[in-house]
């Protein structure tokens, strides 16, 4: 083997200890900052994905999803899923310390769904009543 550096300094952390963790170190104390990001990175996810149009719009999704982690990921660590919430808990050493945590972002996810679909339902509104509408009141364009 080969012997180590004594002047390499040897991490604090591993990788496998961060990825555990059910929420960033810069949001320890600030939920409210935690809640906020969680939101509205999962309402601007649900609206990219159900504003698509066309084949093109997959585009239009891993760019908001990019964006969204670049923003919310070094807060939050980026969940914007209730599934993968639940599997980061499931996972977590320290479990009894992050069931608020757990709770508060699952909360956020859900509210920030209902939040972005019902940005969808802005957008697409229409008051016109001569336009063929879905089951759903949106308009169907020609």
């Amino acid at each position: 083997p080969k012997p180590q550096n004594p002047k390499t300094p040897k991490p604090r952390w591993k990788v496998n200890d961060i990825i555990l963790l059910m929420e960033i170190h810069s949001a320890k104390n600030n939920k409210l900052i935690v809640f906020f990001y969680e939101f509205m990175g999962t309402a601007f996810l649900l609206y990219a994905i159900n504003m698509r149009t066309d084949s093109h719009s997959a585009f239009g999704i891993a760019f908001t999803i990019f964006a969204v982690i670049l923003i919310g990921g070094p807060i939050t660590g980026a969940h914007f899923n209730p599934a993968v919430t639940v599997g980061v808990y499931v996972s977590n050493k320290h479990w009894m310390e992050d069931v608020n945590m757990f709770f508060l972002m699952i909360f956020a996810q859900i509210s920030g769904a209902f939040f972005g679909c019902l940005m969808v339902n802005l957008s697409l509104y229409c008051g016109d009543e001569s336009v063929a509408r879905t089951n759903w009141n949106v308009p169907i364009s020609e």
